[in-house]
């Protein structure tokens, strides 16, 4: 979800390339009770042909249904961050923290 999400975006697109790939190690954790409710936090390095950055996610599940809360990317090389979503409206997690 996390990562479809950034790949259909044209600012990560034009920013990092059509060809977004995440790296293996993605850090984070992922949560889900046995009532279907749960919550996931991910800091996903990414690259491309045009560059490099670190996707930050935080999606809420409630009944089974998973919904993006914060979709962020930091982008090497640019001061502002490219937001897709931020529902909760949180600060924007800094790339050297994580979330």
């Amino acid at each position: 979800m996390t990562m479809d999400a950034i790949r259909a975006d044209s600012r990560v697109k034009a920013a990092i390339g059509d060809d977004v790939t995440d790296n293996f190690w993605v850090g984070g954790h992922l949560n889900v009770n046995a009532n279907g409710a749960g919550d996931a936090q991910f800091s996903i390095p990414v690259h491309g042909a045009k560059g490099k950055g670190t996707v930050f996610s935080h999606l809420v599940r409630n009944a089974g249904t998973w919904s993006m809360r914060l979709l962020v990317i930091r982008v090497d090389g640019f001061d502002a961050p490219i937001v897709l979503t931020n529902e909760d409206h949180v600060p924007i997690p800094n790339a050297a923290i994580g979330i």
